[in-house]
């Protein structure tokens, strides 16, 4: 954590001295996070957008008073910084995009932990862009390039099209890189929804939704249901749900962007599905989980179900013991855990 930390200080702080050096710059900030230096630099600009897909980070952003947005606008910007995120091709592609909506000369400002990879993004912006400088201080390595006749635009589209939201061809399902188990069924979902009971019905929630695995899958096999509400805090996997939802056309639906641990959730439901993520950023967080494991048992009705899968040594049962009347673990096999709880 204090590397990303000190990533983010060294993006600030080199883009400062850049956006010094250009008149009335347009500037963006690719998965931008919060910091004291925002403000400073959006005085400093002609026009200064930050881009947040993901819940807890957008909120604060927001009470910062720095209008974030999901996606970028269509302008061509002087200057882009990114920080890149933990999945490969996700972060590959927005390099390729942030190239595509660079004025020519602009420059892409890309800052990383060497711990995420940092020199293999600075060897394949080099590939991208055919030039490069970099600087490394506090076990993070700081590199740019602008956008110059060099630019090789295969590469380009092809990182741009690795990134984008596909159809996949085992499920059917759409889906992206940087979600939860993008390509795939998690094993520990697939262990949960063969322990549901049979007779799934009513208000019910899928909690940490993702591309809405568990929630298509809910609606296919149990007739039942009369309402889901699909939940996440990632912007781009709600986006996904809704598409994979949408063929639901008898069954009454809803998304929200919410981030569990701090805003209400919908409540007074029949049950809720969950597998809780366990980790912050690169970091184990145990905590995590069980904050979100704690709103999903406030959400249901009394009597209400959860129905949870985790990782078998994730200690858990003390926030179930809090919240629910009972539990009971339905299952444990390949490292994971399927208990049951009522409220």
């Amino acid at each position: 954590m204090a590397t990303l930390a000190e990533a983010i200080n060294l993006l600030y702080r080199q883009a400062s001295s850049r956006i010094a050096e250009l008149e009335q710059p347009v500037v963006a900030i690719l998965n931008a996070e919060p910091h004291p230096m925002l403000k400073d630099l959006e005085a400093a600009t002609e026009r200064f957008e930050v881009q947040q897909h993901l819940r807890a980070s957008y909120r604060v952003l927001e009470a910062d008073g720095m209008h974030p947005v999901t996606h970028l606008s269509d302008h061509d910007f002087d200057l882009i910084l990114l920080l890149p995120g933990k999945q490969r091709e996700q972060n590959l592609g927005r390099m390729a995009q942030a190239m595509r909506q660079l004025k020519t000369n602009g420059r892409l400002l890309v800052c990383c932990p060497n711990t995420m990879g940092a020199k293999s993004y600075e060897k394949r912006l080099h590939e991208l862009a055919g030039n490069i400088a970099g600087n490394s201080k506090s076990k993070c390595r700081c590199f740019s390039a602008c956008r110059t006749p060099a630019l090789d635009s295969v590469i380009q589209q092809a990182w741009i099209d690795a990134a984008a939201v596909r159809r996949l061809p085992q499920s059917g399902l759409y889906s992206q890189p940087g979600l939860f188990s993008w390509d795939r069924s998690d094993p520990g979902s697939d262990l949960l929804l063969a322990h549901l009971p049979s007779g799934l019905a009513g208000r019910g929630m899928d909690l940490g939704c993702g591309y809405g695995y568990l929630s298509v899958q809910a609606l296919k096999h149990f007739p039942d249901i009369h309402e889901l509400h699909a939940v996440d805090t990632d912007r781009l996997a709600l986006d996904c749900t809704a598409m994979n939802l949408k063929p639901f056309t008898e069954h009454t639906w809803h998304t929200h962007w919410l981030d569990a641990t701090q805003e209400p959730l919908p409540d007074n439901l029949d049950w809720v599905l969950l597998n809780p993520p366990f980790h912050s950023g690169q970091q184990q967080d145990t905590g995590l989980g069980q904050a979100i494991i704690d709103a999903a048992c406030r959400s249901l009705r009394p009597g209400g179900r959860l129905f949870l899968v985790a990782n078998r040594h994730l200690p858990y049962e003390s926030v179930l013991c809090r919240q629910l009347r009972h539990f009971t673990t339905l299952k444990q096999e390949a490292g994971f855990k399927v208990i049951e709880g009522e409220q």
